[in-house]
């Protein structure tokens, strides 16, 4: 019987400037829903941010860009709401225009 467990996915982190995974489905997860995603401009400059979700065997490209060169205004927090399916492999990486000014975190649901 499936078990689902509802979990951060990404705990705060400062993005750096160069795209990293920061999550992947992996087992015994056979798929992830990823449900929410905040970021924070902790500064009092306007910088971007792109992330991506790949699939499995897939890389960073335009092509699974969701967001891509988003502008946070200084102090700005974004909280997108998702219901995006990971099956086992697949990641979300991101990065920003300058490191350690934007945080983020993710939450939602692994399901075993």
């Amino acid at each position: 019987m499936a078990a689902y467990t509802e979990k951060r996915l990404i705990e705060g982190i400062l993005l750096t400037g160069s795209a990293v995974t920061l999550y992947t489905c992996t087992a015994p997860s056979v798929k992830t829903i990823v449900k929410e995603i905040s970021l924070c401009n902790t500064t009092a400059i306007a910088y971007t941010f792109t992330l991506y979700i790949v699939a499995s065997g897939d890389t960073v490209a335009d092509k699974n860009a969701v967001f891509d060169s988003v502008t946070m205004q200084p102090n700005e927090t974004k909280i997108f709401g998702l219901t995006t399916v990971l099956e086992v492999g697949d990641f979300i990486s991101a990065f920003a225009s300058t490191t350690s000014v934007i945080s983020l975190a993710a939450s939602g649901v692994e399901r075993t």
